[in-house]
């Protein structure tokens, strides 16, 4: 299987990856973005929005930062995104 880089030249994508540069270093990145099949954490393989890392988003109180550190130690001891549902209250946590 080929791994997932990120098309830096798409803003969007250089955005997403440039911030799990910044919470994790470059090596570590790549590792993350080709784990979840070339989407950052905060989504699933397939591109949703990610149940797991929203479940983490809200029990850390909207902490981004602490939440894509959750997502990703669950990530690399092998939960995966689907392993938790996630029911926001009255808001979503990325609006």
């Amino acid at each position: 299987m080929n791994p997932f880089c990120p098309n830096k030249s798409d803003p969007q994508v250089k955005r997403e990856f440039d911030e799990l540069v910044d919470v994790f270093g470059e090596d570590l990145a790549y590792f993350l973005w080709d784990h979840n099949e070339g989407y950052s954490i905060d989504r699933a393989p397939d591109g949703a929005h990610s149940a797991l890392f929203l479940s983490h988003l809200k029990a850390l109180n909207g902490d981004r930062v602490m939440a894509l550190k959750a997502t990703a130690k669950d990530l690399i001891h092998g939960k995966t995104h689907s392993d938790v549902e996630y029911h926001p209250d009255s808001e979503h946590p990325l609006e």
